[in-house]
């Protein structure tokens, strides 16, 4: 070799080491870098974009200097928490930064950690060396060179607030409560951890929940809005793939420009494209994606999901949001007096032959208690078996001792035998020491009381009370707005059958009972500036809604405590 050509090599050498690293893409790192892992994946191996190539610009917005915010609205089974995992990883390995992921709770963030980033540092080597063997440990805290990675729950305000962040990961975002505590909406305080650094990233994703009050629907309408566009196998028309167009015999989805049905394997064997709706948006990508592009689902399951799904307004709700990945439009705010009055029916006794227990709800007033019963049979048929008001001061024990007697009153069954109420939910938001007083000593007949909370992201009914008062006594708090939508949801069922419910036709069920059950209209409020679906009253008395609520607490805590198998429903 000659001393020029030595020279030469020696130049090209020394500029080369100065030259910057190539341009990689996160779906670039994550073809060349990424291993699935076998316990967290049904295809463990190497990461192919390809398999799902909706998924690669998705990936690749968070390389776009332009973009700051990533909003993904999606369906499930269109790899969305993988995306998450990419993006962690691309930024461990190729950009290392403070990451922080938070999940709905401290628990969920424990699990992704243990399910699902711990197996993907293990098994791909470049993030496994960038981890301090002792940091791998760490659940919710992985130091590796150059940044660290810090996964919290939203229902923690602390850790939201504890340390400056480039990178926030969210997931499930429509599963967080409204407030972290005192401090506010936990997305938000999150946010703010990125404030100081100029080219921060924010990638949200979540299945959506309740139109109106959507976190993931409210920041998707923000961005450029983009779906993910096919075009028809026979004239081309780039379109997205919506279940209005689906056809059930033969399974295919028909073009919106020239009505031909096509193949599953046709449509998804076309080459795809992300157009946004509002393209002048440009620092916020929002993407749209159902399953109905998945490569994992295929149509004919969706199709047999819709049909299982659609006979119940709550199953349907959970089809739309996580098949079609829309938000869904609760029927609850439009039920009408008339519509429940009626479909009263006359009993042939005073418990029909279907119900298999009775339960009852107490609703305490300062002159009266009011009583509702109800029967439940199978698959969450309900039927109102009897509404009584013992009239009377609540602070006298006059009006508990015909209470107790009421109870205790044996009721008819259509089948012949005897029945009597085996759970009863009395509110101990007024008088509530005379409730639990009463309560205490015959927890033992499944008599307890109860106090409703109206936080939004409250669930109806969990199995765990409250004994934090002077007599012991066991209270379950009750999501009172989680029971509202459950119940409107419900009552919009018009066939006897599955979740139907009953009334009978007797003079205690009058019109003023069927007007205080819809006197609630559920409304979007504002606070904070973030939307929330709230109950706002038409109508000054709603004892017959409230009673209804706790009757069917009590039933959900029958079955949760004494029938076999059964769950809090």
């Amino acid at each position: 070799m000659s001393q020029i050509q030595s020279l030469a090599d020696c130049r090209r050498n020394f500029f080369a080491a100065l030259a910057p690293p190539p341009v990689l893409k996160v779906s670039d790192w994550a073809d060349e870098y990424r291993i699935l892992s076998s316990e967290a994946s049904a295809e463990p191996g190497r990461w192919n974009t390809d398999r799902a190539p909706y998924q690669r610009e998705m990936l690749d917005s968070v390389c776009d200097p332009e973009v700051e915010r990533v909003t993904c609205m999606t369906s499930a089974q269109v790899g969305k928490t993988e995306l998450l995992l990419n993006v962690s990883g691309f930024f461990m390995h190729h950009d290392p930064s403070p990451i922080m992921t938070v999940q709905p709770t401290v628990d969920m963030a424990k699990a992704y950690s243990t399910d699902r980033l711990s197996p993907m540092i293990r098994d791909c080597p470049h993030l496994a060396s960038l981890v301090d063997g002792g940091q791998k440990d760490k659940v919710l805290h992985k130091t590796f060179t150059g940044g660290h990675i810090t996964l919290v729950g939203s229902n923690s305000p602390s850790s939201l607030a504890s340390r400056p962040i480039r990178i926030v990961l969210a997931d499930e975002v429509d599963r967080y409560p409204f407030s972290a505590g005192a401090e506010g909406d936990p997305f938000n305080l999150a946010v703010k951890r990125t404030t100081t650094f100029w080219n921060r990233k924010i990638f949200a994703v979540s299945t959506p929940t309740i139109r109106g009050s959507s976190r993931i629907e409210q920041m998707y309408e923000l961005s450029d809005k983009r779906r993910w566009h096919l075009p028809c196998p026979e004239c081309g028309h780039l379109q997205p793939l919506t279940w209005g167009q689906i056809t059930f015999e033969p399974v295919g989805h028909s073009c919106i420009e020239c009505g031909t049905v096509s193949t599953e394997f046709a449509w998804k064997s076309q080459k795809g494209i992300w157009i946004p709706e509002r393209p002048e948006v440009k620092n916020h990508r929002g993407y749209h994606l159902n399953e109905l592009v998945s490569p994992w689902r295929m149509w004919q399951q969706v199709i047999d999901d819709f049909k299982a799904a659609k006979g119940s307004p709550e199953t349907l709700k959970t089809w739309v949001n996580t098949s079609l990945g829309e938000s869904f439009q609760s029927e609850g705010d439009s039920l009408t007096t008339s519509e429940i009055a009626n479909r009263r029916e006359t009993y042939s006794a005073d418990v029909p032959a279907e119900v298999v227990t009775l339960s009852a709800g107490v609703d305490v007033q300062a002159d009266r208690l009011e009583i509702l019963v109800i029967g439940s049979g199978q698959k969450g048929e309900l039927w109102n078996i009897d509404f009584q008001i013992i009239r009377g001061d609540p602070s006298q024990p006059l009006v508990w001792k015909a209470l107790d007697q009421y109870l205790l009153e044996p009721m008819k069954s259509e089948k012949g035998h005897l029945m009597r109420v085996r759970t009863c939910f009395i509110d101990t938001g007024y008088l509530g020491d005379h409730v639990r007083m009463f309560t205490k000593p015959r927890e033992s007949r499944g008599v307890f009381g109860c106090r409703g909370s109206s936080a939004r992201d409250k669930v109806f009914f969990t199995n765990r009370p409250s004994t934090s008062n002077e007599q012991k006594a066991a209270v379950y708090q009750l999501g009172v707005s989680d029971g509202k939508d459950k119940l409107f949801q419900q009552l919009k069922i018009n066939m006897p059958g599955a979740g139907y419910i009953h009334y009978p036709r007797k003079l205690c069920f009058d019109d003023e009972f069927f007007e205080q059950l819809t006197s609630e209209r559920a409304e979007i409020r504002y606070k904070d500036g973030r939307p929330q679906r709230v109950y706002v009253a038409q109508r000054k008395r709603n004892e017959a809604l409230d009673i209804t609520l706790y009757a069917i607490a009590a039933n959900q805590h029958f079955i949760s405590n004494y029938v076999a198998g059964g769950g809090c429903g």
